[in-house]
């Protein structure tokens, strides 16, 4: 394609059901900023999926049903459009980067990464594929991103450092920020956050069901507001994966607490002089006696204050 002057729109910009467009800001101040945005990654997942020369059928269903995951507010019908013109008129990816640099702050810049890494792993990582990434996130302006991106898709065990990366692991190792159940043997997973990008990966032997779709072991997923991930004994909500990972980028942990009345127990949100125990809610549970109680745990025998 024949790259775009700094100040112009796409030929077209994209149909949304309510006007949105992407993960920025919906002000209209920032709507013309967003439909340039979106073009050019249209032109970023089109050209990563032709680093050999050639889009055949298979892969450019694979780039549609990825685009369409990480904009759904976009016309189906649009991104198809666009799609086939960033084919047609092919864009050194180099000179895409460049276009977003400008457009983007560090947190969406994280974000693209991430996506674009899903397009990357989806399509068969070659060297030539990973060193196109890597020039791609330079270009861009945060080399470093790229770096902590590979690091951590290829397993290393350091954690990522990069300011705005944020990672939690689900899994039954002693290792893993959030326990599963004891059913749920052989499932991990691991959710990242940038900007407002939730990604879910399947870390475990075993498929993860998200939105009533299998998700196999080493496949990504954007995961959205009231979106359930499912594993034996637990049901995840995206809004659930949330406060997992405001819990550890904040360390705060909300509190209920429990008394025992002539109707049963009742919970609080304050604690008050009938207050027998506390329940903090972190990274995992945790049950405090308050006063002397017949309360107990299951598995774990009564309360001790």
């Amino acid at each position: 394609m024949a790259g775009m002057e700094p100040d112009n729109l796409p030929e077209e910009t994209p149909e949304t059901p309510s006007g949105k467009t992407g993960w920025w800001p919906r002000k209209r101040s920032a709507t013309l900023r967003s439909e340039r945005v979106l073009g050019l990654m249209v032109e970023a997942f089109a050209g990563f999926a032709m680093l050999d020369g050639h889009l055949d059928a298979e892969e450019a269903d694979l780039i549609l049903d990825l685009l369409r995951n990480a904009f759904p507010e976009a016309d189906h019908s649009w991104l198809g459009r666009r799609v086939q013109r960033a084919v047609r008129d092919a864009k050194p990816l180099a000179s895409t980067a460049l276009d977003l640099r400008e457009l983007l702050d560090d947190s969406q810049k994280l974000a693209v990464g991430l996506q674009l890494y899903t397009l990357v792993d989806a399509v068969g990582r070659s060297e030539r594929s990973r060193s196109s990434f890597e020039v791609f996130l330079r270009r861009l302006g945060r080399p470093d991103h790229a770096w902590v991106i590979l690091g951590e898709m290829s397993g290393e065990d350091n954690p990522p450092t990069t300011p705005g990366f944020e990672r939690l692991t689900f899994g039954r190792t002693p290792g893993d920020d959030v326990t599963l159940p004891d059913e749920a043997d052989g499932y991990s997973f691991r959710v990242y956050r940038a900007a407002d990008l939730v990604l879910v990966r399947n870390t475990g032997d075993k498929p993860l069901w998200v939105r009533g779709r299998s998700l196999e072991s080493g496949a990504f997923l954007r995961m959205r507001a009231r979106q359930q991930l499912v594993v034996p004994g637990w049901t995840l909500t995206c809004e659930d994966l949330v406060f997992f990972l405001n819990v550890k980028l904040t360390g705060n942990r909300p509190a209920i607490f429990l008394a025992a009345t002539e109707d049963g127990l009742t919970s609080e949100r304050s604690r008050s002089r009938q207050s027998s125990v506390r329940i903090r809610f972190g990274l995992e549970a945790e049950v405090e006696a308050l006063r002397p109680t017949e309360l107990a745990v299951d598995g774990r025998g009564l309360l001790v204050s």
